[in-house]
């Protein structure tokens, strides 16, 4: 081969440089508009909650609104910024709209949460990109809708949202995703980088189904229960961020736990094995002949994934307390309380000269019934945790 060749191979096999790259994602790049529309119903599914504590000053896309909190019942805002307490709240719930002068309207939801008040955007960007229905929720509370990695966006007809994604899956199709909160457009590009095949649907096992499900790595996020033959998303290390399963009128929420990251290699294909059966795990000690079953009562899949705040309420856990020597009960009762408000400790008088375990049992709609054991540690009084 001439050396004339090789020069030639080379420069077509080189890189090509940033800035022509940057040029060449400028020429594809399709812009589309958005507009801000107010929701009549809020039933989005969101990564974190989108209601924040109410303080002075309230700080919206750089401009400062006064706060003035008369008692728990009423407060006062500064709607125009210009330093004058001018609109009064004391309804539980109420929509206001806060503009400085010269700047962007902010039109917020409020509401009273006990001695506090909280707030919350009201309004959302909207339209459609790629021909798909594309919405932003400002998650974070600073009035903008460009936070990636902290704001939520809908990709499609659903109401599971993932955070805020630098790349978005569109049509099976993976597109970088640029915003401009001042012009309230959303650019897209093609991705070419590498990707791998997540499904999460496949391998999860439960009475019901698996509704919404957030994976995240750095500001890529999406929200894969819509994909029940599984995803091409970019390469990288995934965390799971939070979920649902439901069945009929039963539904848990769910968070990562002790869940490992899924590390996804370039053309890698993996299907996520958690769900049931699901395991309690919960602490308790004997003092003086008193058994004590703490309330922080946790359930964990077998993927690492922790359920909580199940709705309705049902029966609250039920204790078994057998001697380890003979397998004999000798004590059967229940815990107080209901996975929405909490549990309540079990306390109960057990034999003190005896070797005990403990078996929890939790019986739910969503999944088998849920189990777990374990043996008491023994504590002098003095050392007694709180219930």
């Amino acid at each position: 081969m001439s050396f004339s060749t090789t020069l030639i191979l080379i420069s077509l096999l080189a890189p090509q440089d940033t800035e022509q790259i940057d040029r060449q994602g400028a020429l594809s790049a399709q812009a589309e508009n958005l507009h801000r529309v107010t929701p009549q119903r809020w039933d989005y599914l969101l990564p974190s909650d989108p209601w924040q504590t109410l303080v002075s000053p309230l700080t919206l896309d750089g401009v400062e609104f006064g706060v003035d909190q008369e008692n728990p019942a009423a407060l006062h805002l500064d709607t125009n910024a210009d330093g004058v307490m001018d609109k009064r709240v004391s309804s539980a719930y109420a929509r206001v709209q806060l503009k400085a002068t010269g700047g962007e309207r902010h039109l917020l939801r409020i509401r009273r949460a006990g001695e506090t008040w909280q707030w919350s955007n009201a309004e959302i960007l909207t339209g459609h990109v790629e021909g798909v229905r594309f919405q932003i929720i400002d998650l974070n509370g600073d009035g903008r809708f460009d936070g990636y990695g902290r704001d939520a966006m809908v990709v499609g007809e659903k109401a599971g949202a993932s955070y805020l994604s630098r790349v978005a899956s569109i049509s099976d199709q993976l597109f970088h995703l640029t915003i401009s909160a001042t012009d309230e457009n959303v650019s897209t590009r093609p991705y070419k980088g590498p990707t791998a095949h997540l499904n999460v649907m496949h391998g999860f096992h439960s009475r019901g189904a698996l509704d919404y499900a957030v994976f995240s790595s750095g500001e890529s996020s999406f929200e894969l229960a819509d994909a029940p033959d599984g995803r091409r998303i970019p390469a990288g290390s995934y965390r799971f961020i939070t979920g649902r399963a439901s069945k009929e009128a039963e539904t848990a929420r769910m968070t990562g736990g002790s869940m490992a990251p899924i590390v996804l290699a370039a053309e890698q294909s993996h299907s996520l094995a958690w769900g049931g059966p699901l395991h309690a795990r919960f602490r308790c000690s004997v003092s003086e002949g008193e058994l004590t079953v703490f309330s922080n009562v946790r359930f964990t899949g077998s993927g690492g994934e922790e359920y909580f705040g199940f709705a309705p309420d049902a029966k609250p856990p039920s204790i078994r307390v057998l001697d380890v020597t003979t397998g004999k009960v000798v004590q059967y009762g229940q815990m107080g309380g209901c996975c929405g408000g909490g549990f309540s400790a079990y306390v109960a008088r057990v034999p003190s000269k005896i070797q005990l375990e403990v078996h929890l049992n939790h019986k739910r709609t969503l999944f088998e019934t849920i189990h777990g054991r374990v043996r008491p540690t023994r504590v002098a009084n003095a050392d007694k945790a709180p219930r």
